[in-house]
């Protein structure tokens, strides 16, 4: 089953069989299904985003619906992610929810009364910036940054750099918070991250990392979208240990990371040998490989 017929199985059947109908090209493009309550449901291709079952109106059912279909009919086995707004669903495919905080005290422990869902569309990409990639390979895989804004396909691309660094023989540790990178199912990664890379998944990143650092000895150790001080600090950490890092985060480009605090001291302190810049060109992405000075 492809990644885009899993989301599609999240919804209600009426709207499963609609987006199953659709030309292909439109399907294999699909990055995300955006469902609104009280409006048509529409699909992010990378360039736009379109409404192309304009005769049906979402409803607050049909959000609860693919709540209960991306849980197993069971949400309060998935509290953990609920309280990071979102649900990891077999296959790597990710369900975003917009809704009514449920708070204790000041921590956001759920989501109810569900207004929005967003079901993100993996997509494995056999290769991706393939001159950046081979410029890195030559380089025997220096600790490398992948930037770019939201949904430009960072996670892709660091997954394909983990696969390759790993089937060059070095060993590959992921600190998989999200469940994204590897998509880990029963102890298996449903996507091809190499022969040498070992996953932790479901924890917070700082704490995967030390984990990974004291048990499994890696090469490589990478981590998807570093966005916390103490995502920060385990990368730090971690570089004090001798260990390259692949890492990812958002920002336009290097001039935009500069100007904030939290990824500032990434760039000062110099755990990065080379950032590579992700940027849309219409519909295309195109890379930047930049070599930082030491």
């Amino acid at each position: 089953m492809t990644s885009f017929n899993q989301a599609a199985a999240l919804l209600p059947l009426r709207l499963c069989g609609e987006l199953l109908i659709l030309p292909e090209e439109i399907r294999n493009a699909a990055e995300e299904i955006r469902l609104r309550a009280g409006q048509a449901i529409s699909l992010n291709t990378g360039n736009s985003e379109e409404n192309f079952v304009s005769d049906y109106t979402v409803s607050s059912e049909d959000l609860q619906t693919v709540l209960e279909k991306a849980t197993g009919a069971s949400v309060h086995s998935v509290e953990s992610s609920l309280s990071a707004g979102y649900i990891a669903v077999k296959g790597g495919l990710r369900v975003g929810l917009c809704g009514t905080a449920i708070m204790k005290g000041d921590r956001l422990c759920g989501v109810r009364r569900l207004s929005s869902v967003s079901i993100r569309i993996p997509h494995e990409a056999q290769s991706c910036a393939e001159a950046e990639a081979e410029a890195l390979e030559k380089a025997n895989f220096p600790s490398t940054l992948i930037i770019s804004p939201p949904g430009y396909g960072k996670t892709t691309c660091m997954r394909y750099l983990i696969r390759r660094a790993s089937d060059c023989g070095f060993r590959v540790s992921v600190a998989d918070e999200r469940g994204e990178l590897a998509a880990v199912w029963e102890g298996q990664a449903q996507f091809n991250v190499g022969r040498h890379t070992d996953v932790f998944t479901s924890a917070p990143k700082a704490e995967a990392a030390k984990l990974l650092l004291r048990a499994m000895n890696p090469d490589i150790l990478a981590m998807d979208e570093i966005s916390a001080a103490d995502d920060v600090r385990a990368v730090c950490d971690a570089a004090g240990c001798g260990v390259r890092l692949f890492a990812t985060a958002h920002a336009r480009d290097l001039e935009d990371m500069l100007k904030r605090p939290i990824y500032s001291e990434l760039i000062n302190e110099k755990i990065f040998d080379r950032v590579l810049t992700i940027r849309k060109v219409g519909a295309k992405r195109k890379y930047e490989l930049k070599e930082l000075l030491k």
